[in-house]
């Protein structure tokens, strides 16, 4: 059984090239192409295909919008995102929103018809080098896992405006006790001599 795929995107040359591809393919059939929001929805409405290849910006609508409405309106149909200067971000949004899959225009074109395949199987996927930009904003300090951290030691310090809680005034107990009698603080010195004491 083949997959049918409705190909939305605004460039008209972009779609022409992209049905020329998959049209190559023994398992794709190329149903229909759209180049705006509007007409996409009304070819999934006519023409019930397996999976919407959707740009991530088509006139009338954003691409995420656009699948949003697809997600609600078209449960059965697989959505393959795919974007020339995809930001990490949009990717992430895209994926969380419903989309099967997202591919870089730039990558081979073996990528997009895994993508499809992968899709119509239920199985997310993105594109090798997607895959590698993500894994590289989440471990940076500006992306996701720093921003945790960053948030984590903002509340730290607004919990603890003086400094890390026990562990530090412990620490600075024990300083006080190795320093120089003539640099000591004398109040800090006593009190850490006496917790030693206990």
């Amino acid at each position: 059984m083949s997959i049918r795929v409705l190909c939305a995107d605004d460039h008209e040359i972009v779609r022409y090239g992209l049905c020329l591809l998959l049209e190559n393919e023994p398992d794709i059939d190329i149903v229909g192409q759209a180049g705006n929001a509007a007409e996409t929805l009304a070819l999934l409405e006519k023409l019930h295909p397996n999976v919407l290849l959707l740009d991530l910006f088509v006139p009338g609508a954003t691409g995420l919008s656009l699948l949003e409405d697809v997600r609600r309106q078209y449960e059965d149909v697989a959505v393959v995102m795919m974007s020339g200067h995809a930001a990490e971000g949009r990717v992430r949004e895209a994926l969380q929103l419903g989309a099967m899959a997202f591919v870089h225009k730039e990558e081979a074109a073996e990528e997009l018809v895994r993508a499809i395949r992968r899709a119509v199987a239920g199985e997310k996927y993105l594109s090798p080098a997607l895959a590698q930009r993500l894994c590289r904003v989440c471990g940076r300090p500006g992306g996701r896992a720093g921003a945790e951290t960053a948030a984590t030691d903002r509340t730290r310090s607004r919990d603890h405006p003086h400094g890390g809680g026990r562990d530090d005034q412990r620490r600075h107990r024990q300083a006080a006790l190795h320093q120089p009698p003539h640099r000591r603080d004398p109040s800090l010195a006593r009190h850490a001599e006496a917790r030693s004491a206990q």
